[in-house]
């Protein structure tokens, strides 16, 4: 076992060590750290207002693009169809989603190699939550859309009445 397990450490490429680095380095000064964590605070910000700025004026263009939902203009649509419009758009929102993603990763940082800080590594660059967060957020005819099937969807059930809510009077 010890020759076999010898010969495989031989005869295989350099592989990083599975073994956990102690942070800090031992080669890094409190001041280093300080200066590494304190730009990577930075880059967090300046990513996340990257974000938020073209999720909101994406969203708002896209919004436009497909016009104000009219609900007077969808009672001749079936739900099936209005579920397909709305799959289409979620669908769309995914794929803007992506490009998106990919180009904020092209999008260089002012002090990327300061002190050896490497943008690319910070999760938030490859983590379009709040860009998709915004993003649906500003979706006015998707949740005008969803809202308009979530309602027809509850007049064609039979069941009791909704309860009125907290502090509601009750019609007669």
């Amino acid at each position: 076992m010890e020759t076999l397990l010898t010969t495989f450490k031989t005869k295989t490429p350099s592989v990083p060590s599975t073994t956990s680095v102690p942070y800090p380095p031992p080669n890094m000064t409190w001041q280093r750290d300080l200066t590494l964590r304190s730009i990577k605070i930075i880059d967090i910000g300046y990513v996340t207002t990257i974000y938020f700025l073209l999720a909101f004026f994406l969203s708002i263009w896209v919004d436009n693009k497909l016009g104000e939902f009219k609900p007077e203009e969808q009672e001749h649509k079936s739900t099936s169809r209005l579920v397909l419009e709305c799959i289409l758009h979620i669908y769309l929102i995914g794929v803007l989603v992506y490009v998106m993603r990919n180009l904020v990763e092209k999008i260089p940082f002012p002090l990327d190699g300061v002190q050896g800080f490497i943008h690319l590594k910070v999760k938030e660059v490859t983590n379009a939550s709040v860009f998709t967060f915004i993003f649906v957020l500003y979706q006015k005819n998707l949740r005008a859309r969803l809202d308009y099937i979530r309602n027809r969807l509850y007049k064609k059930e039979s069941g009791p009445a909704p309860a009125p809510a907290m502090g509601a009077t009750p019609k007669k």
